[in-house]
C-alpha cells in the first residue's frame, strides 16, 4: 500500500501564523473542505498561514467553526463497537486515509451499515512503532497536560492514546488540535 505525500510541504511558520491569528483545527478542516483539499488539515494549515503572512485574508473567520471531533455519530457507531486510537490508525492506513479520525467515520459508517471492516481488527501497533510516535510527541514539545488536553478533545480513553494517535499524526506531517 503506497502513502501518499502531504499536498503542501510543512512550514512551522505558516502553521504557527494560523493558529496565532487565533484559529483552530476545527477552522482547517473547514478551510481543507472549501479548497477541495477535504481531510488535509495540513494544507489548510500551511497554506492559510501562508497566506495570512503574505497579508491575505482567509474565508473561514478564526474559531468560527465548531469542532465537533467526537460528536459525530460515526465516531460514536465506532468506539461503541469496541475500536479504539489504534484501530483508527490502522484502517487510515490500509485505507490510505489522511488521518485516524476520518478514518473511524468511514468505519462507524460502515458499522452502522452493518458491513465489516478489514482484518485483522484490533490491529496489533509494533512496540517500535509506538516508541517512535512518543518521541515524536516529545520532540514536538507536548506534555502530560498536551496528552490530558487531546484525549478529552478526540474522546480517547486515556491520555496515552493521545499521545500515540498526536504522535503518528506528527510523524506523517500532521498536526494535532492543540498547541505545546
Amino acid at each position: 500500500m503506497e502513502v501518499t505525500e502531504p499536498a503542501v510541504a510543512w512550514n512551522q511558520d505558516d502553521v504557527d501564523a494560523f493558529y496565532g491569528a487565533g484559529y483552530t483545527y476545527a477552522d482547517a478542516v473547514a478551510l481543507a473542505e472549501l479548497w477541495r483539499h477535504p481531510g488535509d488539515a495540513t494544507y489548510a494549515k500551511v497554506t492559510g498561514g501562508a497566506d495570512l503572512r503574505s497579508g491575505t485574508s482567509l474565508p473561514v473567520l478564526p474559531g468560527s467553526t465548531p469542532d465537533l471531533i467526537g460528536q459525530d455519530p460515526a465516531w460514536g457507531a465506532f468506539t461503541s463497537a469496541g475500536h479504539d486510537v489504534e484501530d483508527a490508525l490502522e484502517l487510515a492506513r490500509v485505507w490510505a486515509m489522511p488521518s485516524g479520525y476520518s478514518a473511524a467515520l468511514k468505519a462507524g459508517r460502515e458499522l452502522t451499515a452493518g458491513l465489516e471492516l478489514p482484518e485483522p481488527m484490533p490491529s496489533a501497533v509494533s512496540d517500535v512503532q509506538d516508541g517512535r510516535a512518543r518521541q515524536a510527541w516529545v520532540a514536538a514539545g507536548y506534555d502530560d497536560q498536551d496528552a490530558q488536553e487531546l484525549a478529552e478533545l478526540w474522546a480517547l480513553g486515556t491520555p496515552d492514546q493521545a499521545v500515540l494517535a498526536g504522535g503518528y499524526n506528527l510523524q506523517g506531517g500532521q498536526t494535532v488540535p492543540v498547541q505545546p
